[in-house]
């Protein structure tokens, strides 16, 4: 994690976005709480902001989202982008949504954003592929 960084979030959030590092690549059932109180997702909503926080935690896609949301797409820098759609189908109305405000404020603030990405079910349980992120650019989500 960017040392800036560090100074400039809680340590739960800090230890929210680790857990995403330290996890990347891996596939996982819907992620359990840390030390069994903090979580890193939320199974009602797609953006995950914690009451405690001012920034989104997590997003988490799924394939059965009612949202157009993006796949991962390679950027010439080795990294790569994804679109997110925001909750709500009116852009207007994207600002009366707290979860999306706690996005827009991670895209201005730079703060990362865990992701999880919904793959093909083991066992008709859900998995998701964890993926990390940094936020870079209104609308966009910078891997």
């Amino acid at each position: 994690m960017d040392p800036s960084l560090a100074t400039r979030i809680d340590p739960d959030h800090r230890q929210r976005l680790a857990w995403f590092e330290d996890h990347q690549g891996e596939v996982w059932p819907f992620p359990p709480p840390l030390e069994g109180r903090l979580r890193l997702v939320a199974r009602a909503k797609g953006i995950y902001k914690p009451a405690e926080l001012d920034h989104a935690v997590s997003i988490r896609i799924n394939v059965d989202s009612p949202y157009a949301d993006g796949v991962p797409v390679p950027a010439d820098d080795g990294g790569w982008l994804l679109s997110y759609h925001q909750e709500g189908n009116d852009p207007v109305d994207r600002d009366r949504q707290y979860t999306n405000r706690a996005l827009m404020r991670c895209i201005v603030d730079q703060v990362p954003v865990g992701v999880l990405r919904e793959v093909a079910p083991d066992r008709r349980r859900t998995q998701y592929e964890v993926l990390a992120s940094m936020i870079q650019g209104v609308g966009e989500v910078r891997y």
